[in-house]
């Protein structure tokens, strides 16, 4: 956990996560549901409390960023300095999927979404060409479109909880935080972050 030191920020930076999956794990549409779910959404359960019910950020997002073979995936946002440390415990907290699975609603809401979004990204020769290039740079089949389009469809809240369980280890994530470390350090191992490193910019 690293804190990279900026005197006088009125906000923190913050990254939190961990390694991912690619596109070709049987598992990417039950995550990519689940994230969606938990932190992609406008009112995901990240957004719902950070931004709209606590006021700590104008939006909180997670991702899941594939990579030929693995990746990553991370919370991001930019919280004031004062709350920081609150939003941080508060977002480990939604983190935890245990007792609130993906719900049918959550799931619906992720499908529709990914299913309605994917035929506009065609609409253009500049579209239709991007998913190509990232279709052969990541090794996907030609098909790989329909193929995904298929496996969303077949998500379920069991299915999306249970990659997300599989994949979100709350004990190894990576914390990165850019702001006040004179403001924001001794709070952040007070709450938990220990092994903090500060470090100056």
């Amino acid at each position: 956990m690293i804190l990279i030191d900026r005197p006088g920020a009125v906000q923190a930076d913050v990254r939190l996560g961990g390694y991912g999956i690619d596109r070709r794990d049987p598992r990417w549409a039950d995550i990519t549901v689940a994230s969606y779910a938990v932190g992609g959404a406008f009112l995901s359960r990240l957004n719902a409390v950070l931004r709209e019910e606590k006021g700590y950020t104008y939006g909180v997002r997670m991702q899941f960023a594939p990579l030929r073979s693995g990746g990553s995936f991370s919370v991001q946002g930019s919280f004031r300095t004062e709350v920081v440390v609150d939003a941080l415990v508060e977002a480990r907290r939604l983190l935890d999927l245990t007792g609130k699975p993906i719900t049918n609603r959550e799931v619906g809401d992720a499908v529709a979404f990914f299913t309605g979004v994917t035929p506009l990204r065609y609409a253009t020769a500049d579209g239709v060409a991007d998913q190509v290039a990232t279709q052969v740079l990541a090794g996907l089949d030609d098909d790989y479109v329909d193929q995904s389009l298929a496996a969303l469809r077949a998500t379920t809240a069991e299915s999306a909880t249970a990659a997300y369980a599989s994949l979100v280890d709350l004990d190894r994530l990576t914390l990165v935080v850019v702001g006040d470390a004179g403001r924001i350090a001794e709070p952040l191992r007070a709450a938990g972050f220990a092994g903090l490193e500060v470090r100056g910019t």
